[in-house]
C-alpha cells in the first residue's frame, strides 16, 4: 500500500471478516434478528456506485447486491438517519492507475474538488489518494504540511475560504493507499444542494502527486490553480468528503474541579455528561486564561468512561489553566466547562541583588534591601567586605525615637521572610543564589511580621503582588512608601 506496512489482497478471506463484523454490529443492536432478515439488510443498503453499474447494475455475478454499507444497514435497523454522508465523484481506479496531478515545485498551487452534500450538515473529513509511488520517485515529498481547507462556490471554481485550514503533516501522508483527513476542525458547516469546494495547497516546500481517476466518465468537479486562474482537470481527483448529518452538540462538562496539585501532576476532574453517542472528553489546557471559544488545540483528551485527567507535564512556578468539553461520536464538540486553574508554587526562588550605593557618603546613599524566600541568612553573609570602613547597616526596630540600629553582627541583622535592612557599600553588592520558598498560608498568601510603629518589609515571593490585594486580605491598612535614594519618598500600590 506504498508505506511499507500494509499489503491489498482480494478474495473471500478478505471481504468474509468484513461481512461477519458488519453482521455482529447488527445483532448487537437487535439479537432477535433471523438470518433471512440480516441478509435482506445487507442486500437492501448495499452501495451501488459507477463501477457497480458498470457491471449491469445490481445484482450482478461480480458484485451481488453492491459494496457493503454497514452504517446503512446499522441506521436502516434503527430507524435513523445515516449520521454521516459519503460523496464520491470518481469512477474506481485500476491497480496500475498512475495519472496524477502534481502540486509545488512550480506546478499547480491548490487543486480543488467541488463536492453538493445531499444532507446538511457538518465537514467531517476526506478520504484522498496520493499516486502511487515509483522507484526512485515518492508521491509525496512534502518537507512541510499540506493544507486543506474548505471554500465556497463561484461560478463552479472555488470563491472565498470558510472555516478553518487543516494542516497536514508530510508523514501522515501516503502513496498510494487512502489517506484519512479530519476536517471537523475546521467548522464548516455545510447546507444540502449547494456547492462546495475542498482545496489542497502545499506550501512551496516539496511536491505531493494527487490521484486522479482514469476511468470514463469523468464528474468534471476537479480543478487546479495556476497562474493565477483556476483550469479544470481531465479527470477527478480521487477523495471521498465525509460531511456529518448528526450536528447536535452534547451538553456542557459541570464541575470542573482541581485536587491537590504538584510538579508534574495535576489531577482534574468533572462530572460525566449523560448522553448516549458521547465520544470522549477534550482538555484544553494554556498558561493565560481560557476564553469560551479558544483559538486553540485541544491538550489531550480522554475516554467517554473517564471523568478525570492527570497533567503530568505541568511545570513548577506556572499558572496553569483549564477547561474541558465533551465531544460525540459524530465530533460535534459541546461547550467549555466553567475555568479551573492551579498555580505550581516552586520550592525553591532565585535571589539576584545589583545594588549600587553612589558615593556612600551620605543618607541618600543608603538603599533598602531585602532577600526572598526563607531567607534566614546574616547580612553579613550577603555582603562582602569589612563591616564599617566598606560598608554599613542600619535596621529600623520601630520605636518613636533612635529607632535607626546600626550593624552590630548580632542576629538581629539577619534576612528573614519580609524584612529588610539599609545598606551603604564603597562597591556595588551582587549577590545571587538559590533559596527555599517561603510557605503560603491555604495556598495562596504569605505572612509578614509587623510590630507597631514603622516597618521595612520586603516582598518574601518572586510575585508582584497588587496592595489592593493586601488591602482585601488585611482589611484597612496604609499603602508602604519606597525610598528611591534621596529626599523623594512616594507611596506605591504594587510590591514588587
Amino acid at each position: 500500500m506504498g508505506d511499507g506496512e500494509h499489503e491489498m489482497l482480494l478474495g473471500t478471506s478478505m471481504s468474509a471478516p468484513l461481512t461477519a463484523g458488519s453482521v455482529a454490529l447488527l445483532m448487537q443492536e437487535d439479537p432477535t434478528l433471523s438470518t433471512d432478515e440480516t441478509r435482506s439488510l445487507l442486500k437492501s443498503t448495499a452501495r451501488v456506485d459507477g463501477l457497480v453499474q458498470g457491471r449491469g447494475g445490481a445484482p450482478n455475478q461480480t458484485f451481488g447486491a453492491g459494496k457493503l454499507n454497514a452504517l446503512r444497514a446499522l441506521t436502516s435497523l434503527t430507524g435513523e438517519s445515516a449520521p454521516l454522508g459519503v460523496l464520491s465523484y470518481h469512477e474506481p481506479a485500476d491497480f496500475d492507475q498512475d495519472a496524477s496531478v502534481t502540486l509545488g515545485s512550480g506546478a499547480a498551487e491548490q487543486a480543488a474538488l467541488r463536492f453538493t452534500p445531499t444532507q446538511s450538515g457538518r465537514v467531517a473529513g476526506t478520504y484522498l489518494s496520493l499516486a502511487s509511488n515509483g522507484q526512485d520517485d515518492p508521491a509525496n515529498e512534502l518537507t512541510d504540511s499540506l493544507e486543506v481547507e474548505v471554500w465556497t462556490d463561484d461560478g463552479g471554481v472555488p470563491g472565498r475560504q470558510i472555516g478553518s485550514s487543516v494542516a497536514v503533516p508530510p508523514s501522515a501522508l501516503r502513496g498510494f493507499s487512502p489517506n484519512f483527513i479530519r476536517l471537523s476542525s475546521t467548522g464548516v458547516a455545510v447546507e444540502a444542494d449547494e456547492d462546495y469546494h475542498l482545496v489542497f495547497e502545499e506550501a512551496n516546500t516539496g511536491t505531493v502527486e494527487l490521484l486522479i481517476e482514469t476511468v470514463a466518465p469523468t464528474a468534471g468537479r476537479s480543478m487546479t490553480f495556476e497562474n493565477e486562474s483556476w483550469s479544470p482537470v481531465g479527470n477527478d481527483l480521487v477523495a471521498r468528503v465525509q460531511v456529518r448529518t448528526d450536528v447536535s452538540a452534547p451538553p456542557a462538562v459541570a464541575g470542573l474541579s482541581i485536587g491537590s496539585a504538584e510538579p508534574e501532576s495535576i489531577p482534574l476532574s468533572w462530572n460525566g455528561v449523560s448522553t448516549s453517542d458521547l465520544g470522549g472528553y477534550l482538555v484544553y489546557r494554556d498558561t493565560s486564561p481560557i476564553g469560551s471559544f479558544p483559538d486553540l488545540a485541544p491538550f489531550d483528551t480522554t475516554e467517554a468512561t473517564e471523568n478525570s485527567y492527570t497533567d503530568t507535564t505541568a511545570a513548577e512556578g506556572r499558572t496553569y489553566y483549564y477547561r474541558v468539553a465533551p465531544i460525540d461520536r459524530s465530533e460535534n464538540e459541546g461547550a467549555l466547562s466553567e475555568e479551573a486553574s492551579a498555580f505550581l508554587y516552586p520550592s525553591q526562588v532565585q535571589a539576584e541583588l545589583n545594588r549600587s550605593f553612589g558615593e556612600a557618603s551620605g543618607p541618600g546613599d543608603y538603599r533598602l534591601v531585602a532577600l526572598p524566600g526563607e531567607a534566614d541568612r546574616p547580612l553579613s553573609d550577603v555582603i562582602s567586605g569589612e563591616a564599617g570602613s566598606e560598608w554599613q547597616a542600619y535596621r529600623d526596630d520601630g520605636s518613636q525615637e533612635d529607632f535607626f540600629q546600626k550593624f552590630d553582627g548580632s542576629d538581629s541583622f539577619t534576612f528573614e521572610p519580609g524584612n529588610g535592612f539599609w545598606v551603604t557599600a564603597t562597591s556595588a553588592l551582587k549577590f545571587e543564589d538559590s533559596i527555599s520558598t517561603i510557605s503560603l498560608q491555604g495556598d495562596s498568601a504569605a505572612t509578614v511580621s509587623l510590630r507597631e510603629g514603622w516597618n521595612v518589609i520586603s516582598n518574601p515571593t518572586d510575585k508582584s503582588v497588587e496592595w489592593a490585594r493586601v488591602r482585601q486580605a488585611n482589611g484597612a491598612i496604609q499603602p508602604p512608601f519606597d525610598f528611591r535614594g534621596s529626599t523623594s519618598i512616594n507611596s506605591v500600590h504594587r510590591i514588587r
